[in-house]
């Protein structure tokens, strides 16, 4: 036992790892618009850091905003661009800049349709005619119109169906 007073003391550093990394994984299902929110990413393994995703405009500039650490999902057809990126833990020093990681696609649902009506008060040559009431001449489900639809006056006329932005 030595009382002569003397003590010692040891500083010891234990460097931050650089062994941080994520990865995260495109739904691979076939997504099609059903009018919910659908998963884009799937996959999610990280270590020594906080991932987050965010939805792109393009594969070239990452976003600026939007970034989240829980999963992409959409409800919209067309296409979306994933990015990642990741923030180390504070015993991990490396960390990841917005990557991109690829596109998914959800498909439009093909049940657009338009049709001309018929039942029109017609004469014997099967043409329509002036009435005095407006009658229309043109029906669809998940379309948008432009030209002329309905009319109370006699002439030709020309209705356009486009298909609204989920339906082909």
């Amino acid at each position: 036992h030595n009382d002569s007073g003397v003590s010692s003391s040891v500083s010891i550093t234990i460097n931050k790892a650089t062994d941080a990394y994520a990865t995260i994984d495109i739904n691979s299902t076939e997504l099609t618009y059903n009018g919910s929110s659908q998963q884009l990413t799937i996959n999610l393994s990280s270590h020594g850091c906080t991932t987050y995703m965010a939805l792109g405009s393009s594969s070239t500039s990452a976003p600026t905003s939007g970034w989240q650490t829980s999963h992409l999902y959409a409800t919209n057809a067309g296409t979306y661009y994933v990015w990642y990126k990741f923030e180390p833990d504070s015993n991990h020093s490396n960390s990841k800049s917005a990557t991109y990681v690829g596109s998914k696609t959800i498909k439009r649902l093909t049940t657009a349709s338009a049709s001309v009506i018929t039942g029109f008060t017609q004469d014997s040559n099967n043409k329509k005619y002036y009435t005095g009431s407006s009658q229309t001449g043109v029906t669809g489900s998940y379309v948008s119109w432009s030209g002329t639809t309905s009319s109370v006056n006699a002439g030709d006329f020309t209705a356009t169906a486009t298909p609204e932005s989920n339906y082909a």
